[in-house]
C-alpha cells in the first residue's frame, strides 16, 4: 500500500468517526471524497438511513461565518426557496461540528456540516461552462429567485466583509506581496510579467466603482460565487443551488455581474478567451424576466444597477485574478491547471477593457 492510499484511508476513517460521534444516520456504509472543489473538502455519505453530503470547511473558516451561512439556509428554506439542500442537526442539536484537528505542528479548529444530498445532475464546473440555452435561462432565474427570497433576510450572526471598492484597491498591495512568493514556474512568470498592469488595474477599477457610485447601489446578502458548478440540473431545470460559504453583504448587481462573467465565458488558448455577448444578454434578460413572472417587476435591476454591470464585471475579473494567484500559492498546486485559469482571466481583463456589453434598461 502506498502512502497516498494509506493517507486517504485514514482520512475516510476519520470522517466515519466524526459521523458516528455526532450524527444519528445509522450504519455508515460508504464514504467517498468528492473530486474537484478548490475551497472546501466534500464527501458523499451513504448510510443505512439514506444518502448525504458532508462538507469540511476550509481551514480559515470562522465559527461566525458558518453560523451566518446556516442561518441564511434556514431562512431560504422557511421562505419557500426549494432549491437549497437541508442541513441536518447533530446529536447536540447544532447544524455543524466544531473539532480541533492537527495540521503540521499545531491544532486548528475546523468545521463540518451535513447536508441533504441534492437531487439532480452535477453537470458543470465553473470553467468551460457550456450549458444549453434552457439551462442558462434557468440558472439566471434561479439567481433572481434567490435575490427575491433573500431580500428580507436579517441575520443574527455576524460576517465581516470589506466593501468591494476598498477590497479592489487593497488587492494592489496583495499582488505586490504575492510576487514575493514567485518561483520559476510558467505560472509565476506570467504573473510577474503582468504584475504592474494588475496593480494599475486595481486603481483604475477602484476609480470606476466610485464613478458608478457603487457605495449607493442596492445591497443585500448576495450569493457571492454563482456559477454552474454550484447548481444541479434535471431536464433543463435547476434542481439545487448550494455552496453558500461565500455569501456576503454587497451590491446585488455585483452578484449578477459575477454570474454573467462565469456562466458566459468562452475558454480557449491564450488570446482566445472572451465573454459570449449573446449569452450574457440572454442571462440578463432571463434574470429580469424572472421578476416579472413573480409579479415583482419593480424589484428587478434598476437603471443604475444595469448601467453599473460592465464596471462590476471588471471588479469580478480583478477579484478572480487575485484568487487564481493567491490560491496557487496557498499550497501544492497543478501548475498547468492554474496557468489555464490565469491566462483566461488575463485575457478577459483586456477583453473587458476593449468591449462594453450594452445591457438594455
Amino acid at each position: 500500500m502506498n502512502l497516498e492510499v494509506s493517507y486517504l484511508e485514514n482520512e475516510l476513517n476519520h470522517i466515519k468517526n466524526i459521523i458516528k460521534e455526532n450524527y444519528d444516520l445509522g450504519e455508515v456504509v460508504k464514504v467517498e471524497r468528492v473530486s474537484g472543489g478548490y475551497v472546501n473538502i466534500s464527501y458523499v455519505i451513504e448510510a443505512s438511513s439514506g444518502k448525504y453530503f458532508l462538507r469540511r470547511y476550509r481551514d480559515t473558516a470562522r465559527r461566525s461565518e458558518v453560523e451566518f451561512e446556516h442561518e441564511l439556509i434556514k431562512h431560504l428554506i422557511n421562505s419557500g426557496f426549494n432549491k437549497t439542500p437541508q442541513l441536518y442537526k447533530t446529536k447536540a442539536g447544532k447544524t455543524y461540528v466544531a473539532k480541533f484537528e492537527r495540521k503540521n505542528a499545531y491544532k486548528k479548529l475546523v468545521f463540518y456540516a451535513m447536508f441533504e444530498f441534492a437531487k439532480g445532475e452535477d453537470k458543470y464546473t465553473w470553467y468551460y461552462p457550456y450549458c444549453n440555452p434552457l439551462e442558462l435561462r434557468e440558472a439566471a432565474k434561479t439567481l433572481a429567485e434567490y435575490h427575491i427570497y433573500v431580500k428580507d433576510f436579517k441575520p443574527k450572526a455576524k460576517k465581516k466583509t470589506v466593501p468591494l471598492d476598498k477590497l479592489i484597491l487593497n488587492l494592489r498591495k496583495e499582488f505586490e506581496n504575492l510576487s514575493r512568493k514567485a518561483d520559476a514556474t510558467r505560472f509565476c512568470e506570467l504573473f510577474l510579467a503582468n504584475k504592474e498592469e494588475l496593480e494599475d488595474k486595481c486603481v483604475e477599477v477602484y476609480k470606476e466603482l466610485k464613478t458608478i457610485d457603487y457605495a449607493n447601489l442596492p445591497k443585500m446578502v448576495i450569493f457571492g460565487d454563482f456559477h454552474l458548478g454550484n447548481l444541479k440540473f434535471k431536464d433543463n431545470k435547476v434542481t439545487a443551488m448550494y455552496d453558500f460559504d461565500w455569501v456576503k453583504w454587497d451590491a446585488r448587481a455585483y452578484d449578477v455581474a459575477y454570474a454573467i462573467y462565469y456562466t458566459c465565458g468562452i475558454w480557449g488558448k491564450k488570446g482566445e478567451n472572451t465573454i459570449d455577448v449573446s449569452k450574457a444578454l440572454e442571462f440578463f434578460k432571463a434574470y429580469q424576466e424572472a421578476f416579472i413572472e413573480a409579479k415583482k417587476e419593480n424589484e428587478a435591476l434598476n437603471k443604475r444597477e444595469i448601467e453599473a454591470l460592465p464596471v462590476l464585471m471588471k471588479a469580478v475579473n480583478i477579484f478572480l485574478i487575485h484568487w487564481d494567484i493567491s490560491d496557487f500559492y496557498s499550497g501544492v498546486k497543478n501548475v498547468e491547471e492554474y496557468l489555464k485559469f490565469l491566462i483566461h482571466d488575463l485575457d478577459l481583463m483586456r477583453w473587458l477593457e476593449n468591449n462594453k456589453i450594452e445591457f438594455k434598461v
